[in-house]
């Protein structure tokens, strides 16, 4: 496996930035998704049942928290 991939869980922007803004620059995660933690969590919650992928044995699938927080920047941005 590439290493770059095998970091994916503990280094990529969800799991490094986007954990550490909640925590401590709410300002700054809703600049970034244009929603604050709250509603965030909430969309999060809503959505998860809808675009949720499932590991196979090859690879582990993009989790939801990961789906939605690339597709906010996405539409963020323009």
């Amino acid at each position: 496996m590439l290493s770059w991939l095998a970091r994916r869980e503990s280094e990529s922007v969800y799991h490094r930035l986007l954990k550490e803004l909640s925590l401590e620059d709410h300002d700054t995660l809703k600049s970034w998704t244009r929603l604050d933690k709250d509603q965030y969590h909430r969309l999060l919650e809503l959505v998860t049942p809808l675009i949720a992928k499932s590991d196979i044995k090859m690879r582990k699938a993009v989790t939801a928290g990961e789906r939605l927080t690339l597709t906010l920047r996405y539409l963020a941005t323009g």
